[in-house]
């Protein structure tokens, strides 16, 4: 089938639209009620210094240790469930199974999810950290890693072969498909965070605003993950075959 932006977004929009409330109901426990958790629990990661130079990096990095110590156990349990989330979705819209099967079936690959997400993001901070887009496209090359591990139940390196092959050719096109809900995602909650930041550092002790701020960076949060997962299906379903 063929690969191109406007296909991979349409067909990720129409399971949207045909399975939306089941989608909502399943994904819902795995990424929004974490990332609340996260964000009225822990304090964001400390941001990127204004200057680049060595003793404001060295600041920069003392401060995201000192965070890891604090708050970095709630990121890595977000990130978890996450994971685990999205490996639910593809078993139940692209394994034939029930919920209960498709819970069963993530949980099972859930330590492949795991290793593969930590041999390959190296790779995709690195890009990220280069202008951005090399790492936007180490994902898209990477985006069926997480299908072919719950459908095909191959292992790691298997699996992140699989899906550089059969991306191959479609690189460009995969990146500007995946790009929408990652950058969208990212974007939609910034305001959220930043108001969560702010409130923290001025001292406030209002509950609501702050479960507010956080309530906000958890529905894109949510979003963002649900079409990532969404595109990665639609990308798994044009390209299994290669």
């Amino acid at each position: 089938m063929p690969v191109s932006v406007p296909a991979v977004l349409v067909d990720a929009w129409r399971l949207w639209r045909r399975h939306r409330d089941l989608l909502i109901a399943v994904a819902a426990p795995w990424l929004f009620l974490p990332a609340l958790a996260l964000a009225l629990l822990s304090a964001p990661p400390p941001s990127l210094p204004a200057t680049r130079d060595g003793a404001a990096g060295q600041l920069w990095a003392e401060a995201v240790l000192a965070w890891a110590r604090t708050d970095g156990g709630w990121f890595v349990l977000a990130q978890l469930a996450a994971l685990a989330g999205a490996a639910t979705l593809y078993a139940l819209l692209l394994g034939g199974v029930t919920v209960r099967g498709a819970m069963a079936r993530a949980l099972r690959v859930l330590p492949s999810m795991v290793l593969a997400m930590l041999v390959t993001a190296p790779a995709v901070v690195l890009g990220l950290s280069l202008w951005l887009v090399p790492g936007l496209y180490v994902t898209a090359r990477l985006v069926l890693v997480g299908p072919a591990l719950t459908v095909e139940r191959r292992g790691v390196l298997a699996a992140i072969g699989a899906s550089v092959r059969r991306t191959r050719g479609h690189g460009l096109a995969l990146t500007a498909a995946v790009s929408v809900p990652l950058l969208g995602g990212w974007l939609a909650a910034q305001p959220f965070v930043a108001l969560g930041r702010v409130l923290r550092e001025a001292g406030s002790a209002n509950p609501v605003a702050l479960a507010m701020a956080g309530a906000g960076s958890a529905a894109a949060t949510f979003a963002g993950g649900l079409a990532q997962a969404l595109v990665a299906v639609a990308a798994y379903r044009r390209l299994r075959t290669q």
